[in-house]
């Protein structure tokens, strides 16, 4: 800055950086070691390694006879444990999986039942995280200056009674490892569109105008036809979106055509367009606009106004479904990492990685006598988690009536062929549904706008919201759930009577559910 006496004092430039990046950081005990430091050198952590993963024991809640799987970015698994008898099971093996990519992997254990293969769906329980997040959970115990993995609890899901998994975890990054594009996780998802306007188009009628409509046509089939909008050489529509399953966006073909409504002489062309997803055209999770200029037809103007949202998943080209990451298929960002905790460093004299050792608990220790499923050194994800109707907070409220509304979701998982989902929402208290919303065809982000209202007294209220994906010839099927107590929505004890909010969905990168909760007393 210049300071200046009588004036404000300008500025003669600025510079952002990150304090981790430049100071050093001293590990474990000063007492013992004072010259032993960790320093930066400014990469993020490689993005493809090799991940080692121990598991060290599962606890069930009733002697079964089984055996673990590992499945990383996959719907097969790439390891498979001894089978076990018992309610205490030790398997303490090791499983190596290659990742492709830290950022976008998904790693699931399973433990299945010793007579069902690997190819069917039944389970007794399973443990999904993303890539992301173990590795920040290593960096941090290294950076602690923990020498040994004994091995952190992890809670099971899915499971009839309570239980758990112990697990270590290791990461020894590939240094230089460059990833073919066609083979990278981000590679493979499904794109939503959303047809916001055109502008300047051709005018074909007599009056000046046109009636035009756009069609989109992804690597040459037609999947979008919009609505017709008439008399208008700036067109604007309203909720005209529709999403498409893309096996490469490598190697995707898009195409726009507009074209000019007419009942007697047939539709005429007015223009065209066309785009493609590779290289940062479109940015996982994040909306982009592009404006796709028109061409193709003689004394064409104009262009057409998108809106692009990316959402990697690991798409399935067959009916069956064989593994939690094959109906659990969205790669979650770090928008929803619950242990977002700086960028992942790496240490170059060492690749010695240990698994963190203990987290804290959301809400109260399970009210189970069994002490073997004490919350106390166990992980718990955090309020976004399941947690069953006793792990809920003991926060009380007031008497009264509440009004729910169900508005809208986004960056659900496509369990279709299709790539997309037909989803509703399930809303229960206790062992009761209180409401279940009418189900929106073949989108990954429905808009209810449905609202029901229900009593309500001072007690703890466990709410759960659930959303699934419509089936008519079969069950349907979970694309994911948000549990917690009312009174931490909405706290009417301190004039707070109303929330809006987006709620994350679990497991982690399943989506949001957006909610409007009001109380009236």
């Amino acid at each position: 800055m210049d300071w200046n006496a009588r004036t404000r004092d300008k500025s003669l430039g600025m510079t952002e950086f990150k304090v981790s990046e430049v100071i050093q950081q001293q590990i474990g005990d000063e007492s013992v070691d004072p010259d032993v430091w960790y320093e930066s050198n400014g990469r993020k952590i490689d993005s493809s390694g090799v991940l080692k993963i121990k598991i060290h024991e599962v606890q069930l809640s009733s002697t079964a006879y089984c055996y673990c799987q590992v499945i990383v970015d996959a719907l097969m698994p790439q390891y498979k444990t001894a089978k076990l008898r018992g309610d205490i099971l030790r398997f303490n093996e090791n499983a190596d999986a290659f990742i492709k990519e830290v950022d976008f992997s998904r790693i699931a254990i399973e433990i299945k039942p010793a007579y069902v293969d690997e190819k069917e769906i039944y389970k007794l329980g399973h443990w999904i995280d993303t890539g992301s997040s173990i590795v920040r959970r290593i960096m941090k115990r290294k950076r602690a200056g923990y020498k040994e993995d004994e091995g952190t609890w992890f809670n099971l899901m899915g499971t009839d009674g309570p239980g758990r998994i112990k697990l270590g975890f290791d990461f020894v990054p590939l240094d230089g490892f460059v990833l073919n594009p066609d083979e990278s996780l981000d590679n493979q998802g499904v794109l939503s569109v959303d047809l916001l306007s055109a502008r300047d188009l051709m005018a074909v009628d007599k009056t000046g105008t046109s009636d035009p409509y756009v069609v989109f046509t992804v690597n040459g089939e037609r999947l979008y036809k919009s609505d017709v909008i008439k008399k208008a050489l700036n067109p604007k529509w309203n909720r005209a979106r529709f999403t498409a399953p893309i096996q490469s966006r490598v190697t995707a073909s898009i195409r726009i055509e507009v074209f000019d409504w007419n009942h007697v002489k047939g539709h005429r062309p007015i223009g065209s367009g066309g785009f493609t997803l590779r290289g940062d055209a479109v940015e996982s999770f994040k909306a982009r606009l592009v404006d796709v200029p028109l061409d193709g037809v003689e004394g064409v103007s104009g262009s057409v106004q998108i809106r692009l949202t990316w959402h990697p998943q690991l798409l399935i080209n067959k009916k069956t479904q064989t593994s939690v990451l094959g109906t659990t298929r969205t790669y979650a960002h770090d928008d929803v990492n619950l242990e977002a905790s700086g960028p992942l460093l790496r240490d170059a004299e060492s690749s010695r990685i240990s698994s963190d050792s203990q987290r804290e608990p959301y809400g109260r220790p399970s009210v189970e006598s069994d002490s073997r499923f004490s919350l106390d050194d166990s992980v718990s994800i955090a309020p976004s988690s399941f947690i069953d109707e006793d792990q809920v907070s003991d926060t009380t409220g007031r008497d009264g009536t509440v009004i729910v509304t169900l508005l809208e979701a986004r960056g659900l998982r496509g369990v279709d062929k299709s790539g997309t989902s037909d989803p509703f929402v399930r809303v229960r208290h206790g062992r009761s549904d209180i409401y279940k919303t009418r189900y929106i065809s073949k989108t990954l982000a429905p808009e209810w706008n449905e609202n029901f209202s229900f009593k309500v007294t001072s007690e703890p209220f466990a709410l759960d919201f659930k959303v699934k994906d419509h089936n008519r010839l079969r069950s349907s099927v979970d694309l994911g759930q948000y549990r917690c107590n009312l009174w931490d929505l909405i706290k009417p004890d301190r004039g707070q009577n109303e929330c809006k909010q987006w709620l994350p969905l679990y497991p982690t990168g399943s989506g949001e559910l957006y909610v409007h909760i009001q109380f009236t007393e």
